[in-house]
């Protein structure tokens, strides 16, 4: 199975690339810090992954900062 995870910056996301490499899934990953200068889109196209994991998130204190 081939898997895409969405922003592996975090806890969760870097948990599971772990997990799922460990069951010998096909993992891709995007992080948008990185990977800046493709889009996700591009990154679905290009890798065809049979599922799109979702990992990214605002942290309500960075979000509060940016008020």
């Amino acid at each position: 199975m081939r898997l895409l995870i969405l922003d592996i910056d975090g806890m969760l996301g870097h948990v599971l690339k772990s997990y799922f490499e460990s069951l010998n899934y096909d993992v891709a990953t995007y992080s948008p810090d990185v990977d800046s200068i493709y889009s996700v889109e591009e990154e679905i196209m290009t890798f065809k992954p049979d599922v799109v994991v979702n990992c990214a998130a605002v942290l309500i204190k960075e979000s509060e900062e940016k008020l």
